[in-house]
């Protein structure tokens, strides 16, 4: 597999970023027999504020080419304010030492989607409302991590936490938290059972407990 990496803005510290994004692509444990690697993959790389990290593939199979999104804060380290230890700020030039394992995780997000038996459907996920559409991503981020394992970026307990960021009712979190766990651990291993599991966490947020 060819690898070319363009930057659509100038970074800080590009030749090492480029360098991590080739070997987490071209090393990643993901691709296999059932899901080979493309001939040629360019690599667009962007870094816009108001978005998160994040990778867009709707040019792959025209072009050959996907977008990832660095977010700064992603992108490098940060560091803690001295005054107020809730306030961090980044430190440009320092590259965040996870990187390499964030990108691998977002890259698995893209060859999830060349995996026949994952049996993606983006038409079918777009349709749904929007806190069902972060449940399923909370639940296909754990999916992910549990099966990158040690070159994943997120703890268990990480992703578990991610899940007070999604505006639902408080009292139905735990169905959340057990999917969250299910999937890390592979109980849910296709598209359509992580949205399976997505909406019923979603109706059950929607029932008004006694």
């Amino acid at each position: 597999m060819v690898v070319e990496v363009k930057f659509l803005k100038e970074l800080d510290k590009s030749n090492e970023i480029e360098k991590i994004i080739k070997e987490a692509v071209s090393q990643h444990p993901f691709f296999s027999k059932a899901v080979r690697k493309p001939d040629l993959l360019i690599v667009e790389v962007t870094n816009i504020d108001d978005e998160g990290t994040g990778i867009n593939d709707d040019s792959f199979k025209e072009n050959a080419s996907v977008k990832l999104n660095l977010h700064d804060a992603e992108l490098y380290e940060s560091q803690q304010n001295s005054l107020y230890p809730q306030l961090f700020h980044i430190v440009y030039g320092s590259l965040n030492n996870k990187l390499y394992n964030i990108i691998m995780h977002e890259f698995a997000h893209f060859i999830d989607k060349l995996d026949e038996k994952f049996y993606y459907d983006d038409d079918e996920f777009k349709s749904q409302p929007a806190v069902q559409k972060e449940i399923y991503q909370t639940l296909w981020n754990s999916y992910i991590d549990g099966r990158l394992n040690k070159l994943t970026p997120c703890s268990l307990d990480d992703r578990i936490k991610e899940i007070s960021c999604i505006k639902m009712n408080s009292g139905h979190i735990e169905i959340i938290v057990d999917f969250v766990i299910k999937a890390w651990n592979k109980a849910f291993t296709t598209h359509k059972e992580l949205l399976s599991k997505a909406e019923e966490a979603y109706k059950q947020s929607k029932e008004k407990r006694p």
